[in-house]
Parts: C-alpha cells; sequence; structure tokens
C-alpha cells in the first residue's frame, strides 16, 4: 500500500492511491471469495476459533454456537433433508423385501449419493449429498432390524397380522436409541485417521463412500448406469411374477445310492448385484456355508437316516429345514460371542466416554466436526425411547417387575451390541456385521429371563421378540451410521448434523414399515415363498425356549458350534500368515442357513467382481457397484409394486416359464453387469 500524500500532491498522485486501494480491496473480495467457494469442497470447511489469539478467545459457548449454527444449516438444507427422506422410504421398503427375500441387505449410501446427483444436477454441495446418503442410510439399517426379528411373530402363530403400533414403536426407539447409543462411541471407534491401538478399523465402506462423494461431479455415464440397471431389475422382476416367463428357482436333485444330491441357483437380479458389492471374498464364505450344509451335511444325513418325501428333491429341502440350516444357528451363536470377546477392551472405554461426555457435552471448545448431539438432547431423546419402551413391556408382560427386567435387558443388551456392531463394521466391513448372532444371544437371554419369571405360551415368545428386534434395530442401526461417520470424518463434516439427519430418516420411515411388511406377507407369504431365513430361525428358537416339546435339533446346533470355533480358529491363522484371506464365520455361517440356490447368484456376482480385477481407481468409479445397487434397487421397487395387485388375488399371466429361459435371462444380467464393470 502507498504511503499518504502528506504535502498536497497532484491530482493524479491521488487518483493512482486510490486506484491502488481500490485494487487490493478487490483482490480481498477475490480472496474471501475464494474462501466461501472452498466451503463446498472436502476438507474446505473450518469453523472453529482454536487459532485465534488468546485475548480473542470467546468466554463462553455462545461465539462458537452462533459459528456453526449457519454452517449446520449449509448441511441440513430443505433440499438435502427432503430428498433424503425421499430416498430413505424408497430404500426402507426395497431393503425391507431384500432382507426377507434373501436374508441380507445391502448399503445404500452409494447409490443415495448418485440418486442425489440426478436429482439436484450436481448442484448440491459434497455436504448436502453427504446429508442425503446418511439419511438414507437409515431406512436400510431400519428395514433390517425389523424385517429380521418382527416377522417371526407372525411365523410362531403368535400374530395372525402385523400390529402397526408395536411394530412402528420397536422400530423407532431402536434405531434412534441406536444413533445416541453411537455419540459416546464416535470418538472412541472412528476418526479420519485411525487412532493409535485403532489402526485396524478402517471402516471400508465409508472410506468407498467419502471417495464417490469427492467423484460427486462425475460423468453422466454412473447416472445412466445406475438407471438402466433399475429398469432390467424392475424388467426381470415383473417378467418372474406378472408376465410368468422366467422361473424364480432353476434346481435339480437325485440320489446316488441313499445320499440325495441337489443342486441349484435363483435367477435373482438383487442377489447378484449383493454378491458383486459385498466383493468376492465374501461371496465365496457365503457359498462355502451353501456347500458344507447342501453339498456335504445333507448327502451324508440323508445316507445314515430315512427321510420322507415323495422326490429326491423334497427330500433335500427338508432335511436342509429340518436339520442341517441349525448347523448355522450354532455357528452365528459363536460369531456373537467371538464378537464380544474381539470388543471388550473397546466397550470399557466408551463407558468411559460416556461419564466424561455427559460432564462436557456443550462441544463450545470443539470444532464443528467434532461436535456431536447435545447432552441435554441426547438425554432428552434416550429418555423418551426407553419411556416408550418400558410402557410398551407394561403392556405386554403381566407384571410390572417383568416389564422392568425386561426392559433394562434390553438397554444392556443394545448398549453392547451398538459397541459390537461398530467394532466389526469398522474391522471387515458391514456384510460381516454379526446382526444375527448377537440377536440369537439376546433371545436366549430374554427368553430364559421370562422362563424364570414363568411367562411362557404367546406372551413369552411376544416379550422375548420386542426385546430381541428393539436390539436388532439398534445394532443394524450403529454399524450403518458407523459408516456414514467415517465418511463425515474423512470430508470433515458435522456429526451432529449427520446424527440429526438420520434419527428424523429412522422416525418417518418407521411409521411406514407395518404396511410394507403386511402386503408383502398378504403377496408372497413371509416363510414361505419370500424366504425370510432370519425371522424363520428366530421362530424357531422362540418356541424351542418356550415350548419343551419343540422338535429342535440339539445336536446340529452343537455342531455348527463346533465349526464356528473351526472357522474363528481358521480365520485368526490366516490374519496372521496370509495377506487378506479370512474366514469370516457370519459369512460361512449364514450361508449354512440360506438355500444353496441364494447363494449361486451371489457367487456369480463375487465372480463378476473378482474378473474387473484389481485395479487402483477411484471408488465412484467403478460403475459395476452403480449398476448393481440399481438391479437391486429395480427389482425390489417392482417386487413392491406387484405385491398390491397379488395381495387382492392377481396371479399374472404364465407364459411359458422355462429352464432355459430362464438361465439365459439371467446369463444376460450377468452380461451386462460384467460388461459395465471393466468400463
Amino acid at each position: 500500500m502507498s504511503s499518504k500524500n502528506g504535502d498536497g500532491g497532484s491530482y493524479r498522485d491521488d487518483e493512482a492511491a486510490a486506484l491502488e486501494k481500490a485494487g487490493a480491496a478487490l483482490s480481498d473480495a477475490q480472496e474471501a471469495l475464494r474462501m466461501a467457494r472452498e466451503f463446498h469442497e472436502p476438507g474446505g470447511v473450518e469453523t472453529d476459533k482454536t487459532e485465534s489469539p488468546p485475548d480473542q478467545q470467546p468466554e463462553a459457548s455462545e461465539p462458537e454456537d452462533q459459528e456453526a449454527a449457519p454452517s449446520i444449516r449449509r448441511e441440513l438444507t430443505p433440499k438435502s433433508v427432503l430428498i433424503s427422506i425421499v430416498i430413505g422410504l424408497i430404500m426402507t421398503a426395497a431393503n425391507c423385501y431384500l432382507a426377507l427375500f434373501a436374508g441380507m441387505t445391502v448399503a445404500a449410501a452409494i447409490p443415495a449419493m448418485v440418486i442425489a446427483t440426478i436429482v439436484t444436477a450436481r448442484r448440491a454441495s459434497i455436504f448436502e449429498v453427504n446429508i442425503i446418503a446418511t439419511g438414507a442410510s437409515a431406512g436400510e439399517s431400519l428395514a433390517a432390524g425389523i424385517a429380521f426379528t418382527i416377522p417371526a411373530l407372525v411365523i410362531t402363530g403368535t400374530w395372525q397380522q402385523f400390529d402397526y403400533w408395536t411394530t412402528t414403536l420397536v422400530a423407532l426407539c431402536g434405531g434412534v436409541l441406536g444413533v445416541l447409543m453411537m455419540v459416546p462411541l464416535r470418538s472412541v471407534f472412528i476418526s479420519a485417521t485411525p487412532q493409535k491401538g485403532s489402526e485396524e478399523l478402517t471402516y471400508p465402506e465409508g472410506e468407498a463412500a467419502a471417495e464417490v462423494l469427492k467423484a460427486t461431479t462425475q460423468s453422466g455415464e454412473g447416472t445412466w448406469n445406475i438407471i438402466w440397471a433399475g429398469l432390467f431389475g424392475a424388467m426381470f422382476k415383473f417378467l418372474l411374477h406378472g408376465f410368468i416367463v422366467i422361473k424364480a428357482t432353476v434346481e435339480w436333485a437325485t440320489q446316488a445310492g441313499r445320499s440325495v444330491l441337489y443342486a441349484g441357483t435363483d435367477t435373482s437380479m438383487a442377489l447378484l448385484g449383493v454378491g458383486y458389492i459385498i466383493g468376492f471374498q465374501v461371496a465365496v464364505l457365503v457359498f462355502a456355508g451353501g456347500a458344507i450344509a447342501w453339498l456335504i451335511a445333507v448327502p451324508i444325513y440323508s445316507a445314515l437316516f430315512s427321510v420322507e418325501g415323495d422326490s429326491s428333491l423334497k427330500i433335500a429341502w427338508n432335511i436342509w429345514d429340518t436339520q442341517i440350516r441349525y448347523l448355522g444357528v450354532g455357528a452365528m451363536l459363536v460369531g456373537g460371542v467371538w464378537s464380544i470377546i474381539q470388543v471388550r477392551q473397546k466397550i470399557l472405554q466408551a463407558i468411559k466416554q460416556v461419564v466424561r461426555g455427559l460432564q462436557s457435552q456443550s462441544g463450545g471448545n470443539l470444532p464443528l466436526h467434532e461436535q456431536d448431539v447435545r447432552g441435554r438432547w441426547l438425554i432428552t431423546m434416550a429418555v423418551v425411547c426407553a419411556g416408550l419402551m418400558f410402557f410398551l413391556y407394561v403392556k405386554q408382560t403381566p407384571t410390572l417387575g417383568i416389564a422392568f427386567s425386561a426392559w433394562a435387558l434390553m438397554l444392556v443388551t443394545a448398549f453392547l451390541f451398538v459397541a459390537v456392531s461398530t467394532y466389526i463394521v469398522g474391522l471387515v466391513g458391514s456384510s460381516n456385521n454379526p446382526i444375527s448372532g448377537t440377536i440369537i444371544i439376546t433371545l436366549l437371554l430374554s427368553g430364559g429371563m421370562m422362563v424364570l419369571f414363568g411367562v411362557g405360551g404367546s406372551a413369552g415368545i411376544l416379550a422375548t421378540l420386542v426385546v430381541a428386534g428393539v436390539v436388532c434395530c439398534a445394532a443394524a442401526t450403529a454399524g450403518d451410521i458407523a459408516q456414514n461417520l467415517k465418511t463425515g470424518a474423512i470430508i470433515k463434516a458435522s456429526p451432529r448434523a449427520m446424527q440429526i439427519i438420520q434419527i428424523i430418516c429412522i422416525v418417518i420411515p418407521s411409521l411406514i414399515l407395518m404396511p410394507v411388511l403386511s402386503q408383502l406377507h398378504q403377496a408372497y407369504g413371509i416363510g414361505t415363498g419370500l424366504k425370510a431365513p432370519q425371522a424363520k430361525m428366530f421362530a424357531a428358537l422362540s418356541q424351542m425356549i418356550f415350548n419343551p416339546e419343540a422338535n429342535i435339533p440339539w445336536m446340529m446346533i452343537i455342531i455348527g458350534i463346533g465349526i464356528g470355533i473351526g472357522l474363528v480358529v481358521l480365520d485368526e491363522i490366516l490374519k496372521r500368515f496370509t495377506k487378506g484371506a479370512r474366514a469370516y464365520v457370519m459369512a460361512v455361517a449364514v450361508g449354512i442357513y440360506l438355500p444353496l440356490s441364494l447363494a449361486m447368484p451371489i457367487l456369480v456376482g463375487g465372480i463378476v467382481k473378482r474378473l474387473r480385477g484389481r485395479r487402483e481407481e477411484v471408488a465412484g468409479s467403478d460403475q459395476g457397484t452403480l449398476f448393481a445397487s440399481g438391479l437391486i434397487a429395480g427389482e425390489a421397487v417392482m417386487a413392491i409394486v406387484l405385491a398390491i395387485p397379488i395381495g387382492m388375488g392377481w396371479k399374472g399371466w404364465t407364459i411359458f416359464p422355462s429352464d432355459i429361459i430362464s438361465l439365459l435371462f439371467f446369463g444376460l444380467g450377468v452380461f451386462l453387469l460384467r460388461r459395465v464393470s471393466r468400463k
């Protein structure tokens, strides 16, 4: 800057000085504009005041709040909230169908990011897209928690139809408690870079989603891939249940001596997409579980014992349904216990963090990207949810003491398994979250407590499954939001904003879950047309607890426990002596408990992913993931649409379904996925 003209210089000197000042002001304005634009770039927002001079530090938290509030509002915009609610409702319904059909769900974050770029024409900031993905993911986890447990009440005959308020309260309170219990766990488990002692907690889906977020301005190719895949998946489902041209399952069985041999595959595009998304290693482990059950255990059992059936196919299914699948129950139980052992130290850290956090929860001295939901709101929402569940238990149990005991058990096991879920998904990804194993433990504990209190029959089954349902929703939601919070930590998004949208997108989708379940049950039959493997397993265990005369194959469960222990030992050996090879007990256990026909398309999808190679690419550039997500969404949405006329008695139009035509159509889906994934 030039000095002022102190001796009455010429007019031109004054003009030059003025121009120089104007130029400096323009430069300052351009710098301010550049900094404002950086707000919308990854890691570009910094709202904390930690670098202010000591004499300018705020005396209280109000100035920090004034700075943080507008930043949160830039993330929680009307646009991002509305879009996340709409996508969340769709993902809730779609994953509810997938959970009942295949016994698993898929992450909704990456598809939601792509959909957000379509809807907003790429005008949303990286933080708005993150909010949309976080909200949409809430519906996916909530669907898993409910679809795995509540249908067991219908399967056991405890309910003749789904009860709206019980289903809604279990979903709402379980999901919200999962988010709230994650608040103290976030600082223990999750950071932008793994902390000392937690280097193994990478949260792979969260890191991948962060890369997709950074590529939200990707070319239109990814957008069109998810659209075309959705249309193809919807058309495929319509040819299964509308114009019936394709068989849902192509299967074959024969006898070799006294042994029954079985082979089969479902032709589902959704399962093909699931296999691609979970990857080759997990897909192989799921298939390995199916092979243990169907290619080893079924032939051995049929050779040793006589089983009734008028065809080899029916004999194979009867053996698996009544005996062999319980090997998976034993293995899942081991997986749940082993998960608790692995996470025990982290749980103690989290409890200490709760005590410290409640003492200083204002967050006034923390930067925005480290601030959680405030302590007073945390306590208020937790008390409301806990109060609603206590009221529900009072209504369902004969005495206040039993209601209090069930309520206390629910809170303790929910926090325990929220911590387990958070740790495991950070270690091996959401696909290996041991939800089923932890819920088996919860079900055995709550059922045993009801038996001790003398509560039996339908009342005992109802109380037990409601406890399991809340814990399942909490654990599933926690594992899901853990991946979201990892994404947010990488891009320096506000945890508080993400927790708020997660709660919003739990409350609203919880209102539609019961109608979706009812419509699917009326149209396809939960436990028959829709296999509902977890719900059938929990139904069988509930009947075992409250009906001592129930025909439960205990020997199979014990053998399954042995298989689970062997897998744990093998996994530890592989982890120590190999690079990347694992034998996750839960993946194999799920494979044992699923029909082999479901594992086959999952394996094919995993093989397609493997053939893509190990090219070092940005995760968002994997067009196969987007195409696979479209296949899943398209089939699931069409299934729900068709459920309305089918539920009203429409049977579809049978054209000429055959094994060859069915396999050809399935092969076309494999070809398209392979072609897109190579781009």
